[in-house]
């Protein structure tokens, strides 16, 4: 649907990385879009560790010039996956630019997209070329790889939203006396894919899917009322497992930290809405 712009806009783990950021420049509509298109860039990026506050806009921009170079970000989001999978550095280095091509390959249509007075005909248009350019880049990517690297890069990019989620918490906790030990972000990554992969969604905005081209559908007033109960809904039965897995501390923080970026994402959903969905002109 709309490519690589809004996943990650709507995606819960954005404030853990750029939310400093974006306090830094305001919360205007331009800054709202400058954020989408820069976001649209990285599918599913919200790196694992925050940006720090900056005292002046300059700095604020120089900082983040530098945290979104392409190496950085592919580094960022697929660097584990990398070692993983024990590419050679050329190998690594193909798969990077594909990625990063198929990034990019999508952003002036994803942009298209957001016409909310598009002609119907073209919307569908543009959310098929958006799929053929990025199925077409997957299977570069795939005979790259080889199919069993292939299933794993599959895989891995599936459980990506939940890998960065669980790392935002666990840098939120690193330094402090009840910091997450590796076995217990490995399990809690586990339940959080294993909770949301189970549990029965009813919108395509909780199940991350691409949008498709009817979107009067997908930001209609009911659905994302859905949403936000669905949320938080989730996120209350998966706190009893996180329960089982974290100090009394540790929980404590969690269950903090999951409120505040359930109520980011949903704040998101709802300026997505506006931004995405099309009037009756």
């Amino acid at each position: 649907g709309l490519g690589f712009i809004l996943p990650t806009f709507l995606h819960p783990g954005t404030p853990i990385s750029y939310g400093p950021v974006l306090r830094a420049f305001g919360s205007g509509l331009l800054i709202v879009l400058l954020v989408c298109v820069v976001f649209g860039l990285v599918l599913w990026l919200f790196g694992g560790k925050l940006i720090p506050a900056w005292g002046s806009i300059g700095a604020g921009l120089a900082a983040l010039q530098g945290s979104l170079q392409p190496s950085v970000i592919i580094e960022k989001t697929h660097g584990l996956l990398f070692r993983q999978m024990n590419l050679t550095s050329d190998q690594s280095a193909q798969v990077k630019d594909l990625i990063l091509k198929t990034m990019m390959g999508n952003v002036s249509k994803s942009m298209s997209l957001m016409n909310r007075k598009l002609d119907p005909a073209k919307r569908a248009s543009l959310v098929e070329e958006l799929k053929s350019e990025r199925e077409n880049y997957e299977e570069q990517i795939k005979n790259l790889l080889g199919e069993e690297k292939f299933q794993v890069y599959q895989r891995y990019e599936k459980t990506l939203p939940e890998r960065i989620m669980v790392e935002g918490f666990s840098a939120k906790l690193k330094g402090r006396r009840f910091a997450l030990s590796p076995n217990q972000q490995e399990q809690l990554l586990e339940a959080l894919v294993q909770g949301r992969a189970q549990y029965h969604w009813t919108t395509d905005l909780s199940r991350r899917n691409r949008i498709g081209a009817n979107y009067a559908v997908t930001f209609s007033e009911q659905s994302l009322k859905t949403f936000e109960q669905e949320e938080e809904q989730f996120d209350r039965e998966f706190l009893l497992q996180a329960k089982t897995i974290l100090s009394p501390e540790q929980f404590a923080a969690f269950e903090e930290f999951q409120t505040k970026q359930r109520k980011s994402q949903i704040t998101r959903v709802k300026i997505g809405a506006k931004l995405f969905a099309p009037t009756s002109a």
